[in-house]
């Protein structure tokens, strides 16, 4: 968080943290599993880097830090709301919070198999 916002003026920072930023931490502290977050992370920076490596939990930071110099076509405010906007989708596999049934009932199916990245 702090390498993504101190490249912002305060203002900015402030918009992109309570916009974007704090509404994802939340969401995740709200799902008591707060370290699930550097692995959404992980897991949105494999789907975003187009090579098919996933990195390693243990580097996340210099991976993450590496995808925003990398994304310098983007603004930062435009990918932390793009990763804010994927973990809303994240949350609801990760934690079975979708309000549908269909989708729910599909979802415990497919987490019932207990598939994992490796770490």
């Amino acid at each position: 968080r702090n390498y993504v916002l101190m490249g912002l003026s305060p203002q900015e920072q402030k918009e992109v943290y309570h916009q974007y930023w704090y509404p994802m931490e939340a969401s995740f502290e709200q799902a008591n599993s707060l370290p699930q977050l550097d692995r959404f992370i992980r897991d949105y920076l494999t789907l975003k880097s187009f090579s098919g490596t996933i990195s390693n939990i243990k580097n996340i930071y210099s991976t993450f830090k590496n995808y925003f110099i990398n994304q310098s076509q983007l603004s930062i405010q435009q990918i932390v709301a793009d990763m804010y906007n994927y973990s809303k989708h994240y949350i609801k596999l990760a934690f079975g919070t979708e309000a549908d049934q269909e989708i729910q009932q599909a979802i415990a199916d497919i987490n019932t198999l207990k598939i994992d990245v490796a770490s």
